[in-house]
């Protein structure tokens, strides 16, 4: 089925100039004009055009980080539903604005994506029915169309099972001929059903070629048929026959449809038709026409030992392997699970059906694989007549069935079809079939042992994949109390495959512990981690993420000792870490370990940030106080020289949480503001001495003939322009805290609010920021002044358990 779309439509950026109102697009951009004076908000296409610029960036944003959730950030998913909530009232706004603008289809689109990963599905599915039956365009027709149906589909499988009886309603009758009669007591499509079945009807009218339409329609005539609509099923089922009957790459589909057909002709008393589908299925004259040269089986294969029909089709199996032909694979298996099933009795009838079933895995038909399988372990468990044949000559025979193998991909398919439940049923088969093996002393992993013929996978392979197999079942469930248990089975029963895999293991056993809130046993999990792996420097990252986990815990307690001792081996921790692994922009780290890098400096900056609060409230409340007239030029050069004392070492400390945390969001954004507003307030303190002193001082005369009022008002002038040092002047020094950027700024000093927008950053320090900016006339762009900004680009994926790469 089609993925999710997204087309993320970017305008042309605007020139900068025009002012937005103040919490339009639901904080998207943020203008921080005085109350009384806010400018009309502006509206029409050229406003929506420049209000998508930000949308587009955002949306941007929300799936970089829906990755991180995904991968199952729990903080990352919180934010995120704020992020997507903005980026919905972002597209809503825009269309609203200009409806038939050149970029209103692909907002259309773009905002049904949002509503989809926001959680709102119903108004998603509504939104993507709107792009297809837009008159704007159709470019988007048929992934809108795609879109709807995987919704359906997958609100199905989570919620709709129980809406199509297991058995078809009816009841029998006796007709005039005096024979049964069953007759069908057809049930209305539930709205779900009848949604989706309409969503893909009308993907199999437009794209009839597709090879997704006849996956649909088997679907469709699938559940008219259990939900007692016969006649409807029939003709939907008679219609593929009549397709797809002869195309030799189908073959296996007539064999399915033509029982299907038999079935409703004897439901429906038909002889003619009985008669004829059945003798079709029998002497399998309706196949030879349209079946590959040299079909192999004879009118009566059972008269021929399965091992010499079993040749041709273990070569086209072969064949298909080395051409990597999905089309060949599904006829090779349709050969050889018919040959099997006409002649179970014979020796080489298990080997079959099992590699019918990997060529189904192979085939990307995971349905029919886990059927296939299903179909082997039946043939080869209790009470079965054939397990004499299953077990074949010894443990090393390639014809011996393992029910293991079969368990575990019955498991691994079930999860590539999101039947968590099935997979869950079918690892604890594979445990049952397996019991209390010996462990080997390599355990490799699945991916490298299936499918061979010597040298296979061990059934303690199998048990620990297995074992991992549950703990993803558990975690994408978010059930971290029982990814928790089993993974300490993995543990406890050695079935780790490296010292590698250990490692990994146990920093997940830590982390599902904390999900869990088993906050005692994460701190026991944690303590045995670091115990082994603390000095490792190849583990540094994982060592900080165990080392963030029991700071974030310690802080949860409440226990200020247990804090501060916490804070210090978190910090060891950081200054592990190379400078372009702090800097995290630009380098290799996976998503998951740049959050943790950007988590861990901000709670580091923010308690190097705090400890100068102190300083800094102290430094807030100077004021000039002067004594006496005659005494005041000295009085005003002491304060001077305390105050500009006090701002440089501020200045110093604040800029020493800069250097040490470079990508701190939070800290690194209140520094740089804090340094401006230092100087600031030093330039205010300066400016307003007139107001210091006694009015009756202003008209004293001094001794160059001119009053103080003279000299006062000059400095709050000119004050500003004054060389604070290096050249640089107050007004340039604050300026460069707030917006500069190294590109301009001769320091090379990145401002708060560049520097907040670089990473994304939106709290309170930026809007001190912006608001200082706005006041001090430094600028009204609200490109500058916007808060939210696109996160840093970050390269790489997220680690998981490879299941899928074996489900062949």
């Amino acid at each position: 089925m089609p993925a999710f779309v997204v087309a993320v439509a970017t305008p042309a950026r605007k020139a900068p100039g025009v002012r937005l109102p103040a919490a339009i697009l639901a904080g998207l951009v943020v203008c921080f004009a005085e109350p009384a004076a806010a400018d009309p908000a502006p509206e029409g296409p050229a406003f929506a055009a420049r209000s998508l610029d930000a949308v587009s960036e955002l949306h941007v944003r929300a799936e970089t980080q829906q990755a991180g959730c995904d991968a199952g950030d729990a903080g990352t998913c919180e934010t995120l539903v704020r992020l997507w909530d903005e980026v919905i009232a972002g597209y809503r706004f825009v269309l609203a604005e200009d409806p038939m603008g050149p970029h209103a289809y692909d907002c259309m689109f773009n905002l049904a994506t949002a509503l989809y990963f926001a959680g709102w599905e119903d108004e998603a599915l509504a939104q993507y029915k709107a792009v297809e039956d837009s008159p704007l365009g159709t470019a988007h027709e048929r992934d809108a169309l795609a879109n709807q149906i995987t919704i359906l589909e997958s609100t199905f499988l989570a919620d709709g099972q129980g809406l199509i009886p297991e058995e078809p309603p009816s009841h029998v009758d006796v007709a005039e001929d005096g024979t049964d009669r069953t007759i069908p007591d057809p049930l209305p499509a539930p709205p779900l059903i009848a949604r989706w079945h309409a969503a893909m009807l009308r993907w199999v009218e437009r794209y009839p070629d597709d090879p997704e339409s006849l996956g649909y329609r088997r679907m469709i005539a699938g559940h008219l048929f259990f939900l007692g609509r016969w006649d409807e099923a029939e003709r939907m089922f008679r219609g593929i026959f009549d397709d797809y009957c002869g195309n030799s790459a189908q073959g296996a589909l007539e064999l399915e449809m033509c029982p299907v057909l038999s079935t409703l002709a004897g439901y429906a008393v038909d002889r003619e038709r009985i008669h004829f589908l059945r003798d079709a299925a029998e002497d399998a004259a309706r196949f030879e026409s349209g079946a590959p040269d040299g079909w192999p089986f004879p009118r009566d294969p059972c008269f021929v030992e399965l091992g010499s029909v079993f040749e041709q089709p273990w070569h086209a199996y072969v064949d298909a392997r080395e051409a990597r032909d999905s089309d060949a694979f599904r006829e090779t298996a349709a050969l050889l699970l018919d040959a099997a099933l006409r002649c179970p009795h014979l020796r080489d009838a298990p080997a079959a059906i099992r590699i019918a079933a990997n060529a189904y895995g192979q085939a990307h038909e995971p349905v029919l694989a886990v059927e296939t399988w299903k179909k082997l372990i039946e043939f080869c468990s209790p009470p079965s007549t054939h397990l004499g044949a299953c077990e074949a000559d010894g443990p090393d025979d390639p014809n011996r069935v393992r029910l293991a193998e079969a368990h575990f991909y019955v498991a691994v398919n079930a999860m590539q079809t999101y039947d968590l439940e099935e997979a869950v049923h079918s690892f604890s088969e594979l445990e049952h079939a397996v019991g209390r093996s010996g462990r080997g002393a390599t355990l490799r992993p699945v991916a490298d042992c299936v499918g061979m013929a010597v040298n296979s996978c061990t059934d303690a392979e199998f048990l620990a994949e297995s074992m991992r197999g549950q703990a993803d079942i558990a975690r994408l469930r978010a059930d971290w109390a029982e990814a928790a248990r089993v993974t300490e089975r993995i543990l406890n029963e050695d079935l780790m495959r490296s010292t590698e895999d250990a490692a990994g293991i146990r920093l997940d056993l830590v982390d599902f512990y904390r999900r869990a809130s088993a906050w005692s046993d994460m701190r026991q999990a944690a303590d045995e981690y670091l115990e082994e792996y603390d000095d490792d420097p190849d583990r540094r990252l994982d060592v900080l993420r165990v080392r963030w986990f029991l700071f974030e815990d310690a802080g949860r307690q409440g226990d200020e000792r247990a804090r501060e001792r916490a804070l210090r081996r978190l910090d060891a921790a950081f200054d592990k870490l190379t400078d372009d692994e702090k800097s995290v922009v630009g380098t290799d780290l996976e998503p998951e370990d740049a959050q943790l890098v950007l988590d861990v400096e901000d709670g580091l900056a923010r308690s190097a940030f705090e400890a100068l609060d102190a300083v800094f409230e102290r430094f807030a409340r100077l004021r000039f106080e002067p004594g006496d007239p005659t005494t005041l030029s000295a009085d005003a050069s002491e304060f001077q020289n305390d105050v500009v004392s006090q701002a440089k070492a501020l200045t110093a400390g604040y800029e020493t949480v800069i250097r040490s945390f470079p990508v701190a969001p939070t800290g690194g954004t209140a520094a740089r503001y804090r340094i401006a507003a230092v100087w600031n307030h030093l330039a205010e303190m300066f400016a307003t001495l007139e107001q210091r002193v006694r009015p009756e001082w202003l008209d004293l005369e001094l001794p160059s003939g001119t009053t103080l009022r003279g000299p006062l008002e000059e400095l709050a002038v000119g004050l500003r322009g004054v060389v604070v040092e290096n050249g640089v002047t107050l007004e340039e020094l604050i300026r460069r805290y707030l917006i500069g950027d190294s590109a301009e700024s001769s320091g090379h000093v990145v401002g708060a609010l560049t520097f907040a927008r670089t990473l994304g950053a939106s709290n309170r320090w930026v809007l001190r920021a912006a608001e200082l900016a706005r006041r001090l006339g430094f600028t009204t762009d609200p490109a500058v002044l916007f808060v939210n900004g696109p996160m840093p680009r970050i390269t790489g994926t997220s680690p998981g358990f490879g299941l899928d790469t074996v489900a062949e």
